[in-house]
């Protein structure tokens, strides 16, 4: 079984927590091909970067030294994840994706976790996201929020029902925009 990878200059990188970020972050990559921007992995500096419009995934990359930013085309067979460097005179630019992430909620409430998604656990980060924004979010995509495996507290931060959700913990972040009931 493997337990790290080493790559480059003889750097080790533990095995399970470079897959677990891989797989967390490609849960938010598109499959709109209307948007096909939105198709693609971004490694902006230390962070891997996903979205679909609707959430966005943004967590350290762990071999950041080693790459350029930049989009990269998602190819897997079985349980083998490897990236392919895009060029970005033929894609275009990726979206300003900072600029929806909440600098600063006016409410916050960590939510403990251990074990797995269960309905109980879903159920308390429900009512902590409902209780710091006022919004309500897609339950699907906060359950793709949280890491397979993951272990420790995710922080929820909102500030109003018409503005973004916050979610953080040990590998990232995740923004949750809030859905329009009319």
């Amino acid at each position: 079984m493997i337990t790290e990878v080493t790559r480059g200059k003889g750097k080790k990188y533990p095995f399970r927590k470079l897959h677990a970020t891989y797989t967390w972050v490609m849960r938010a990559v598109s499959t709109d091909s209307t948007r096909r921007i939105l198709n693609y992995l971004y490694v902006d500096g230390k962070r891997l970067v996903a979205t679909d419009g609707r959430r966005l995934h943004v967590s350290n990359d762990l071999f950041a030294d080693e790459k350029d930013s930049g989009l990269y085309r998602i190819l897997k067979r079985g349980a083998v994840i490897w990236l392919d460097k895009q060029d970005m005179k033929e894609t275009g630019p990726y979206p300003k994706y900072r600029e929806v992430i909440p600098t600063a909620g006016s409410k916050s409430e960590t939510v403990s976790y251990v074990g797995t998604a269960d309905s109980a656990f879903m159920f308390r980060l429900a009512l902590a996201a409902n209780r710091v924004s006022g919004a309500i979010f897609c339950m699907d995509y906060m359950y793709d929020a949280i890491p397979a495996g993951y272990q420790g507290g995710i922080e929820v931060i909102g500030t109003d029902e018409f503005s973004p959700l916050l979610l953080k913990h040990d590998l990232g972040m995740v923004v949750l925009m809030p859905v329009r009931v009319d």
